[in-house]
């Protein structure tokens, strides 16, 4: 037993020679716990990002509807709502391998990335907006049934809206 509790002081001791050494190794383990904690912090942050560009969009959407509705005579006193569909849409790159099987012939995509590491990130080809699913226009002169349909067709055809899912209405004096 004697033998054993020597070696233990002896550890102790060599330790307490070698503290720059400890730390060092303190260190590199707190680092290593540190890189194997997932990244939620960052999806939330790409999700609040997201929201606010879509808030963006439908704002000066809304302004441009207004202002072009404004324009309109006896059209006054807009308020201009959109409604979407969808958010953003990103279509990424990618290549398709077909190989032939017994079972037939499979397809497998796999997407384009540039970078390395951490900074990868897969090739974007096109973003699309995104899609108008109503529009809701209150306005002074909109009880008016042919400004309201001044109006709708104007939309309509301004941003590719179809006219039943637009509608117009009189605002309160």
């Amino acid at each position: 037993m004697k033998g054993k509790e020597t070696k233990k002081v002896g550890l102790l001791s060599y330790f307490k020679n070698q503290k720059s050494t400890l730390i060092i190794i303190i260190l590199i383990l707190v680092g290593v716990v540190l890189l194997m904690l997932p990244e939620t912090n960052n999806a939330k942050t790409n999700l609040a990002t997201e929201q606010e560009r879509l808030e963006k969009y439908a704002s000066d959407l809304e302004n441009k509807i207004a202002d072009l509705c404004s324009k309109v005579r006896g059209v006054s006193n807009v308020s201009v709502t959109v409604y979407f569909d969808t958010g953003f849409e990103t279509v990424y790159a990618y290549n398709e391998e077909s190989k032939a099987t017994s079972s037939g012939v499979n397809s497998e995509k796999k997407y384009v990335t540039i970078g390395s590491g951490n900074s990868e990130s897969m090739v974007c080809v096109l973003e699309r907006m995104p899609s108008i699913c109503g529009v809701a226009i209150v306005c002074k002169g909109g009880g008016n049934a042919l400004v309201a349909n001044e109006l709708i067709n104007l939309i309509s055809s301004a941003f590719g809206v179809p006219k039943n899912k637009i509608h117009v209405t009189e605002g309160k004096n």
